[in-house]
């Protein structure tokens, strides 16, 4: 058994609630370049069932869930999520057991890490936290477009300069993950998100990370929490609405839901972390 604790996080609209419902809900997942082998993940916690009967209610409804806000809780008081992922090679293998849990944190924080490090009281206590008993972070990036690459280049040099400084352990791994990839226009750069997504359209962010963490410790991934229509066709499994005068994706097709690479940033945290343990 290995796993730990993770923080999922990332600005306002990057999907990260969303993201977390769609890994409750979704009980088997696949991996490219692994055939047949399937991995099962469980929700263990109250939390958890409950976010993925929302996911059945809501989203396999085409409606939206609403995203976390900081409000004027502490950050304990946020929702805790709590995964198991179990996965077999084959039937002649014992299985591998994985716990997970992780907090939903409010996507406004990061808006203030663009500015500065100096966070007043209730901001730093949701991102001290990010570092507090975790082995690594999933961060999950939304935007390519004009002026997302500096905004994001401020934002993780804050978050990793306060990472520095805190107790976060010397392997703490970093997912930086491009969320929403069934976009047609970066759809097809999601089998080398690094080279085909961060490197070309957020050239500054990703030569950012590099030089900062060690390569050990730092991966990039592309993840759709929508998917897309089919294997013939790659049109987004998701419509765009303004709901209350706020932006929202729904699912298109309710039917044909199939995430991609929802598990594959948080087993690479887990299972990395625990290599590096054992040596």
């Amino acid at each position: 058994m290995s796993g730990g604790n993770i923080s999922i996080v990332g600005p306002r609209m990057s999907g990260k609630t969303t993201y977390l419902a769609a890994l409750a809900y979704h009980q088997e997942h696949s991996i490219s370049g692994k055939k047949g082998v399937k991995y099962t993940v469980n929700p263990t916690n109250p939390e958890a069932i409950d976010l993925k009967e929302q996911a059945g209610r809501i989203l396999k409804t085409g409606q939206f869930l609403k995203g976390t806000e900081i409000g004027h809780k502490p950050v304990y008081e946020f929702p805790f999520y709590s995964f198991s992922i179990e996965y077999k090679p084959n039937r002649f293998t014992i299985g591998t057991k994985i716990d997970i849990t992780t907090r939903d944190y409010p996507g406004e924080v990061f808006k203030q890490l663009v500015k500065s490090t100096s966070l007043d009281a209730t901001h730093a206590e949701f991102v001290e936290d990010c570092f507090i008993n975790k082995i690594g972070c999933a961060i999950m990036l939304s935007g390519w477009e004009l002026g997302k690459d500096n905004e994001y280049h401020n934002m993780l040099k804050n978050f990793i300069s306060i990472m520095k400084n805190s107790n976060a352990p010397n392997n703490y791994k970093l997912a930086v993950v491009m969320s929403k990839c069934e976009r047609g226009e970066i759809w097809p750069g999601r089998l080398d998100p690094e080279q085909d997504l961060f490197k070309i359209h957020l050239p500054k962010t990703q030569d950012l990370l590099r030089k900062k963490l060690t390569a050990n410790n730092l991966k990039f991934f592309a993840s759709s929490t929508f998917g897309v229509l089919g294997p013939h066709n790659p049109r987004p499994n998701r419509e765009d609405r303004i709901l209350k005068g706020e932006p929202a994706s729904v699912l298109r097709d309710t039917e044909n839901w199939k995430p991609y690479n929802l598990i594959e940033p948080l087993l690479w945290i887990t299972q990395s972390s625990k290599a590096e343990e054992k040596q």
